[in-house]
């Protein structure tokens, strides 16, 4: 199902995300519709807050095969630094660039309800970040000087 996206200015979106307690047939019913909202607005990642849910859910697929989808993401490691204009669905007709780290490890639940450790790297690790500052509040119009 394709779920209204929450745009900028609404203050939902500078909701901190609730943890959630396992990977449910709520949490995966939220991932589906998320992934069909993503697609159907051709983005590269989403949190739940976006699509009005408060819990720490992200997908990002930056096309390459590698779909992620994860729940309580959280950046155990940081390397390197990049640069680059950053989008948003939340936040249309709007780019801000940002400096983020090229490299990160992060933990969370996969849709199996297990714990995995994973490494991304380049645009799939900014689309990784970019996400998590969904869960804490954050959007890209706060990175802008």
């Amino acid at each position: 199902m394709i779920l209204d996206i929450v745009k900028y200015p609404n203050k939902f979106l500078a909701k901190e995300s609730k943890v959630i307690d396992n990977m449910g047939y709520g949490e995966k019913k939220d991932l589906k519709n998320m992934l069909d909202t993503m697609r159907a607005n051709k983005g590269i990642g989403i949190a739940a807050v976006q699509v009005g849910i408060l819990k720490q859910l992200i997908i990002v697929d930056i096309g390459k095969g590698n779909l992620i989808k994860l729940g309580n993401p959280k950046i155990l490691i940081k390397k390197g630094e990049i640069s680059i204009a950053e989008c948003c669905l939340s936040v249309p007709n709007e780019s801000v660039k940002i400096q983020r780290a090229n490299e990160v490890l992060v933990s969370g639940l996969n849709e199996n309800n297990q714990e995995e450790i994973k490494l991304f790297h380049g645009l799939e690790a900014i689309a990784v970040q970019h996400e998590i500052d969904h869960l804490n509040g954050k959007i890209i119009i706060d990175y802008k000087v």
